[in-house]
């Protein structure tokens, strides 16, 4: 078989280049936008084509029916155990971290949490919201869909929306805003002082969205900004897909829809996740957006860490949301030593006996749209099949993402072996 390679070694990285070829092809035909109305007319298209890529929303929004089901009393804050249902029997689990002594009502931070095996019961996540607590702000952390607690609702890097349609990303938007209508809710809580951080999975969560919910005044996503074209060299996660990004908007444009309330950009410099050169390389097209509003609304910090969610990024988080969202001027008070919980996955447990019944899950969902998909065609006659398999046939092409023109094939011979038949056969 060694005789028959075509190529001296395997070219790994084709496909990889090749997609990262066309992202960036992509970009450059888009082009920056010169003036702010020229910006205002692609704000528009993104913001309608990136709700359609995440699968739509629900037209109404349902009762949250949320309910605190337990209260920890702790040193200079309070964790309330939360429940409410972002759609119909669709239930998310979370904690709010409440200042024990603070002037209200107070500004409210939603943290959504990164792909950390243990989600919201992460030491590095817990720390977060007990230093925001402590600041005075009322803090919410949810549990993703498919962590924790909410494990019953389906395996979280599930492939099925996406067949109807839907999306993971689309799934967690909608818990997240959710999230920030319930907070709406709260007496101690000022509606329109409403920020937003999470990390790696979790920032691109904050990135979503605070895009589409204007509600968040200052939003805060660590280790997970880029370009898209990065997404071409490693793994990711399924609820870090959105079906046709790059046909519309890259994630400089998504990040754009948060203009001009207040973004800082937080990166690991030795991040191997998600580059620091790329992610300088969205911040300075970000600021030719800024620029057209305020550029002091916009800002980034780099820690000389890798991937996470560290006490010096933490405390760069507090002065953004300190400065936004409190109105105070430097300088900030520094984080404090934080103690989490000993047994978080115990102490935080929402629902001692398991989420209440019944119970929808993204299997569930995936079922009931698909069973209300219109039914296909019954096929008679000759011409009918016709029909149904041009029309077939254009289904798979389009699903395929169409074909490209055909350009000439540059075949040539690389090399010549000469074999016996009998060899050849055999």
């Amino acid at each position: 078989m060694q005789d028959l390679k075509v190529l001296p070694q395997p070219h790994q990285k084709m496909m990889e280049d090749h997609f990262t070829r066309l992202a960036d092809e992509l970009l450059y035909m888009r082009g920056l936008c010169n003036t702010r109305e020229e910006w205002l007319g692609r704000r528009e298209k993104v913001r309608s084509a990136l709700i359609q890529a995440l699968g739509g929303f629900p037209e109404e929004r349902c009762p949250l029916n949320a309910e605190i089901t337990g209260r920890l009393e702790r040193d200079g804050y309070i964790i309330e155990k939360l429940l409410y249902q972002s759609r119909p029997n669709f239930y998310v689990t979370a904690a709010v971290y409440v200042p024990a002594d603070a002037r209200l009502p107070a500004p409210a931070i939603l943290c959504p949490h990164g792909h950390w095996q243990d989600g919201r019961y992460n030491p590095e996540v817990e720390s977060r919201m007990i230093g925001l607590a402590r600041r005075g702000y009322v803090a919410l952390s949810l549990d993703k869909v498919g962590y924790n607690e909410r494990e019953p609702e389906g395996p979280h890097r599930s492939r099925n929306l996406f067949l109807v349609g839907m999306s993971v990303q689309g799934i967690q938007a909608w818990d997240n805003m959710r999230a920030i209508d319930y907070l709406c809710t709260r007496d101690d809580v000022d509606p329109e002082r409403i920020g937003c951080t999470g990390a790696s999975g979790g920032g691109n969560q904050t990135m979503y969205v605070s895009s589409l919910d204007e509600r968040i005044k200052a939003s805060v996503p660590v280790c997970s900004v880029e370009m898209a074209e990065c997404y071409m060299h490693k793994a990711f996660c399924t609820c870090e897909t959105v079906p046709n990004l790059l046909q519309f908007a890259d994630l400089v444009d998504i990040c754009g829809l948060i203009a001009p309330r207040a973004l800082l950009l937080i990166h690991g410099i030795l991040d191997n996740g998600f580059r620091i050169d790329s992610a300088r390389k969205t911040l300075r097209r970000l600021q030719e957006i800024y620029g057209f509003y305020d550029p002091a609304k916009l800002s980034s910090f780099a820690t000389y860490s890798g991937h996470g969610y560290n006490k010096e990024m933490r405390e760069a988080v507090y002065a953004w949301f300190d400065r936004w969202l409190m109105g105070k001027q430097p300088p900030y008070q520094g984080e404090g030593t934080i103690t989490p919980e000993d047994d978080p996955a115990t102490t935080l447990k929402v629902c001692e006996d398991g989420l209440p019944e019944p119970c929808e899950s993204m299997i569930s969902i995936y079922k009931r749209i698909s069973s209300e998909l219109p039914p296909r065609a019954e096929v008679s006659s000759e011409s009918e099949w016709k029909v149904e398999k041009q029309r077939l046939h254009n289904a798979v092409v389009e699903c395929l993402g169409g074909w490209p023109e055909r350009s000439p094939l540059n075949a040539h011979v690389l090399g010549v072996e000469d074999a016996f038949l009998g060899e050849v056969l055999s």
